[in-house]
């Protein structure tokens, strides 16, 4: 029956090469143009100016990219071949984490459902540090468990350096090595402050401070910038539609196998911790303002896929005694071929539930973002529209002005041609006559127009992409 698990490692190995050849987004091309090309390795980290700099994924992407000019490959794609590498390491450790702690059938299911989400295809392939993040705090999980189990020390210094690994890529994963501490919380209250807890659960805050105390000043001025969603309940709305939207299937299935966890055993402080694990979203809520992007939350996915293997692993022992391997291995076919399914249908309802629940509230994190439909989205295409006019030329922030500029420099547009502001210090008061402006398809150029005092004609639409020609209004 083990040759069922080749289904979903089939579809985790084919599917990210479909996303190869994506264009970069807002935040990839910041990192591809500001942070990786920094003279000094070192100044990747010093330079902490604002938290889209993944500070080790950056520093691993700086080396993957020297590695691969080296050879001769050069492009976007060729970037991406590094979360390809991550993601090839996060599947086979997960799932051999998976296989050990819950069993051959409950991993394999639980890679399916993730591989054929919606949030892996987004996150999968970015030039960011999320799926590193998802590696890290698999692995922080698994070292915690073993020092749980052997109270041998190397458990606990690997435990720290994933820790500080994890931590250097978002200072955001703190919150889920906190939801670690919570699996592991003990049985009885007094047991909570004895080194078999304590000394692992404080470890976390210690590489925090060993990563940003030297930066310290640079993390206050990104946390004073108040990034993320002033609308909290839609915040943690998607947060948590977004998870469920995503594992629905295994959801049902596991919630079967908690009741027979429960069932006569005493309501204890290890339960209270992991309810606490699914409610940590929603204690952020009275606390932070602006509430965090909800693809911060990303990162704590391990930890619920394995509180989600913690219910799939009695309800498969089940089947698997009962019914006997043959039969058990039909019915794992039938799961994975529900989960294929599901795939499906939430992908081609995924514009659909964005405009539902994302509503135009924020970006989109894991339903239907902007970039993430290929077919509308393609700044390269408008920089071959604005390249063959010599005008000046503005983006807005909304339209996504850095891989503009990076497609821009790729095919030789003088960088002089570009007009933008930059928040909190430059906000341009005039743009030239003739001046092409790119807006996105949801900016009303009414709006721009009023702002720099004339009117804007359309003058090419490309998708998500608008580009309009400005004329000063007559004195």
């Amino acid at each position: 029956m083990k040759w069922v698990a080749l289904i979903p490692f089939l579809f985790a190995a084919i599917a990210p090469l479909a996303w190869l050849f994506r264009p970069l987004w807002f935040d990839e091309a910041l990192t591809v143009m500001e942070f990786m090309p920094l003279e000094n390795p070192a100044d990747i980290y010093w330079r902490y100016n604002i938290p889209n700099n993944h500070i080790l994924f950056t520093l691993l992407l700086r080396a993957w990219n020297e590695l691969t000019m080296m050879t001769g490959l050069t492009g976007d794609f060729i970037l991406r071949g590094l979360p390809l590498l991550i993601n090839a390491a996060a599947f086979l450790v997960s799932f051999r984490i998976w296989k050990r702690r819950g069993g051959f059938m409950a991993a394999t299911l639980i890679l399916m459902v993730f591989v054929v989400s919606r949030p892996f295809e987004i996150y999968s392939m970015a030039l960011r540090g999320y799926m590193l993040s998802f590696l890290l705090v698999t692995l922080g999980l698994e070292c915690f468990r073993r020092w749980n189990e052997t109270r041998k020390l190397r458990y606990c210094s690997w435990f720290f350096m994933i820790a500080l690994a994890a931590l250097a890529t978002m200072p955001s994963n703190l919150l889920a090595f906190a939801a670690i501490a919570l699996f592991f919380l003990p049985e009885k209250f007094r047991e909570i402050f004895r080194p078999k807890f304590l000394l692992p659960a404080l470890l976390p805050v210690v590489a925090f401070f060993c990563v940003y105390l030297p930066i310290w000043h640079k993390l206050m001025r990104n946390l004073a910038l108040k990034e993320g969603w002033h609308d909290a309940f839609r915040a943690v709305l998607i947060v948590y539609s977004g998870w469920v939207y995503a594992t629905l299937p295994l959801l049902l299935v596991a919630a079967i196998g908690m009741v027979w966890c429960l069932r006569g055993h005493r309501f204890n402080f290890n339960y209270a911790g992991r309810v606490m694990i699914f409610l940590l979203p929603l204690m952020l809520w009275p606390v932070m303002r602006p509430y965090p992007f909800p693809r911060v939350f990303f990162s704590i996915w391990p930890v619920w896929l394995m509180l989600v293997l913690v219910g799939l692993r009695p309800v498969m022992s089940v089947i698997r005694r009962r019914w006997g391997w043959y039969r058990a291995g039909l019915m794992l076919m039938g799961l994975i071929t529900m989960s294929c399914i599901w795939g499906v249908i939430t992908r081609n309802l995924a514009p659909e539930a964005s405009k539902v629940i994302v509503a135009n509230k924020g970006l989109d994190d894991y339903f239907w973002p902007y970039y993430i439909d290929i077919g509308n989205y393609s700044p390269e295409a408008t920089i071959r529209a604005v390249k063959k006019d010599s005008s000046p030329v503005y983006a807005s922030f909304s339209a996504d002005r850095y891989p503009l500029m990076y497609y821009g420099w790729l095919r030789g547009m003088e960088p002089s041609r570009w007009q933008f502001d930059i928040p909190g210090r430059i906000q341009l008061q005039t743009l030239p006559e003739g001046c092409l402006v790119i807006l996105s398809s949801s900016e009303p150029p009414e709006i721009t127009a009023a702002r720099f005092h004339g009117t804007l004609t359309l003058w090419k639409e490309n998708g998500y992409h608008y580009i309009y020609r400005f004329y000063a209004a007559k004195p």
